[in-house]
Order: C-alpha cells, then sequence, then structure tokens
C-alpha cells in the first residue's frame, strides 16, 4: 500500500486515451488508486491543465471534460496549486529537459516530501532524490 503519491499527467492521459503508448500501464496505475493501493494522489494545477488540453486537442471534448470531472471531483485526488513560482523555475533551469508541469511536480515532491512520482517521463530519472515509478 502507497499513503501518498504523486502522479504526472502522463498517467491521466494513457488511462483515458487508448491510442496512448502507456494506456495499459496508466490504468493499472489508477486501478491501484480505485482499489485503495495508493491512498492519496496529489497533482498540480500545471498537471490538471496538461492533462485537459491535451486530451481536448487528441480526444475531443467529451474525454477532456470526463478527465477533468475526474481529476477535480474524486475525493482523494488534491490539486496542489504551488504559490511559489521562484521554486519551479530554479527546477527549470536546473534540469533543462523537463517541463514546466514537470518542475511543478518536483517542487511538490520538495514540499510534500514525497520521493516518488508516478511518470513514464524519462527526464524525471536525472532528478536527484526522485523515484519514477511506473507500476506499483
Amino acid at each position: 500500500m502507497i499513503k501518498e503519491a504523486i502522479v504526472d499527467s502522463g498517467v491521466f492521459i494513457g488511462s483515458k486515451y487508448p491510442r496512448d503508448q502507456y494506456h495499459e500501464e496508466s490504468i493499472k496505475i489508477l486501478e491501484n488508486f480505485v482499489d485503495g493501493k495508493i491512498k492519496r494522489i496529489y497533482i498540480t494545477d500545471y498537471v490538471l491543465s496538461e492533462t485537459v488540453s491535451f486530451l481536448l486537442g487528441k480526444a475531443g471534448f467529451q474525454i477532456a471534460e470526463g478527465a477533468l470531472d475526474y481529476l477535480t471531483g474524486t475525493e482523494n485526488i488534491e490539486i496542489v496549486r504551488l504559490e511559489d513560482v521562484t521554486v519551479i523555475k530554479s527546477f527549470f533551469k536546473r534540469y533543462k529537459k523537463l517541463s514546466i508541469t514537470d518542475c511543478s511536480l518536483v517542487a511538490l515532491a520538495e514540499k510534500l516530501k514525497i520521493k516518488e512520482i508516478f511518470s513514464f517521463d524519462k527526464h524525471f530519472d536525472s532528478v536527484k532524490g526522485i523515484t519514477r515509478m511506473t507500476s506499483v
């Protein structure tokens, strides 16, 4: 059982977009959440935006709206707004291959003292103190 997890947008995108290369793996991660093996998920508002925007462009309004409803309406998913953008900017400057959304997750991990991020993005492997998880 995992008490708390940080989850990247790729997991949510993959679970809702059948053509995504990580579709099956994404579904398995979120099934573990539904089954209670992951108790609480944290995301940033950047993840919310990236997920819904990507799905709107690739999968259409209904799927994007479903993802928005899921991310904003699921009791044990918490959307954290990071007020101090300077921390995100510092990670962006340090890890030049991470997107600004990824840097928001690194900042969130630091803030919450969580060492694992569920993601298929290999760029997280270069971040000291972070372990990228692709399964439970």
